[in-house]
């Protein structure tokens, strides 16, 4: 779920009283001339539907290299077996797979399912509690298991954890947040990391990650394309983005990462690039958020998978379709990558639905029509089933009710997301 609006406002303060360190550039270092021409270079197409997301939360649970070919073998074909089980008794809304029997039609690929799952203080796969809540949640085991983790407190690769997730038949994505410090400490910025102040920790994570032996995947300083997270580099204001940080720099500390764990032999990594859906405020338009994700790409040769946060989450925002949230970020990302896309973390809250539809209905139409027919990159959805009601954002659990509950084991029992990851 992204950082949001909150921690903007405690991340000013800090600022206020300790200040920003400056970057090896100016704000303006990465001027917007620049960043349409990059743009335009790249072919972006013109987006619409564009939505916010920008609840609040914090979870816890270089020199420049020559890019070089990432394979990535995905093994979409293969479908697995749903479980043979009743579907729960109760009243909801719950679609059929697409109708595809229409001349002309195409069927979609099967979808890989994943799962950030986490109730009572345990977090699966790491606790086997949790993973059996969920897998009598949802009447099956995701392809891909889940967890976010900062570079301080608990900050070592979990290595039980990755080999627990492929015992499961899946994988372990590491939502790898670089906090440096005190949480939202003022000395925090792209730069410090791409300068080489981190290499120390970035060289110790890379050899866990390869004594680990299985495939991981690292999504790695995610929703940088927002102002919520000290990497974060939106615009703050007309001339100044957040921290101080330019996509160049954001490029620069990126490469380094990848180049560290390269060169210890951590070829069980794969990188996710994961923005949010483009943020808007009175500081980025359309435009400006079209021009940064262009510019915020590291280059295929350091990304495996590209990834997307998106929520339906009227705490901060109106009622919104996925499609109407998703349709002009995937539009201007295809056009930047071939990479397969993931969604990296979607939800959606029961509060707020208009007359006549409902979460359940969202989840059935989001999954069941609009992610199979409508976006044909996408590959793996991980669902963020977590109540954070608690902390002004939502319960954006697909069990928050008896509907969604069954919209949401209709879906994902279907063989639309029967697919697994090729090495698992």
């Amino acid at each position: 779920m992204t950082f949001r609006r909150l921690f903007s406002l405690s991340v000013l303060g800090l600022a206020a009283l300790f200040g920003f360190a400056a970057c090896d550039a100016p704000a303006t270092a990465q001027p917007r001339a620049a960043s349409r021409r990059l743009l335009l270079q790249r072919g972006v197409l013109p987006s619409r539907g564009l939505g916010r997301s920008h609840s609040v939360s914090y979870r816890t649970t270089s020199a420049r290299l020559a890019p070089r070919p990432v394979e990535l073998r995905l093994n979409f074909g293969a479908r697995r077996a749903a479980p043979n089980l009743r579907a729960p008794n109760l009243s909801a809304p719950a679609l059929s797979a697409p109708d595809l029997t229409a001349p002309g039609s195409l069927a979609p690929a099967s979808i890989a399912l994943g799962a950030y799952f986490y109730q009572n203080g345990q977090c699966a796969p790491g606790d086997d509690a949790a993973v059996s809540a969920w897998r009598a949640r949802a009447g099956r085991l995701p392809a891909v298991w889940m967890i976010f983790q900062g570079w301080t407190g608990w900050n070592a690769f979990p290595i039980a954890q990755a080999r627990r997730a492929q015992q499961l038949g899946g994988r372990l994505l590491v939502t790898w947040e670089p906090w440096s410090g005190a949480r939202g400490a003022a000395n925090w910025n792209c730069a410090l990391i791409a300068g080489g102040a981190k290499d120390a920790y970035i060289r110790q994570y890379a050899r866990a990650v390869k004594t680990a032996g299985v495939p991981v995947m690292i999504r790695f300083a995610h929703e940088m394309n927002g102002d919520w997270y000290p990497w974060g580099t939106a615009f703050r204001s007309n001339f100044r983005r957040n921290g101080g940080n330019s996509p160049a720099q954001y490029v620069a500390m990126w490469r380094r990462v990848v180049g560290i764990f390269r060169s210890e032999g951590a070829s069980n990594a794969q990188w996710v690039w994961a923005p949010n859906i483009q943020y808007l405020n009175r500081y980025n338009s359309e435009f400006d958020q079209r021009s940064d994700l262009a510019a915020l790409y590291p280059g295929d040769g350091f990304v495996n998978w590209i990834g997307l946060s998106v929520y339906n989450d009227t705490s901060k925002q109106n009622w919104r379709s996925f499609s109407d949230l998703f349709e002009g970020t995937y539009r201007t990302l295809t056009a930047i990558s071939s990479r397969p896309l993931m969604i990296a973390e979607m939800g959606a809250t029961e509060a707020g639905a208009p007359h006549g539809t409902s979460k359940a209905a969202w989840i059935s139409q989001t999954l069941m029509r609009d992610i199979p027919t409508r976006y044909p990159r996408v590959r793996l959805v991980n669902w963020f089933c977590r109540d954070k009601s608690n902390v002004g954002e939502a319960n954006y659990r697909f069990d928050s009710s008896p509907g969604a509950l069954q919209a949401f084991r209709v879906a994902v029992n279907s063989p639309l997301y029967g697919a697994r990851l090729s090495s698992d």
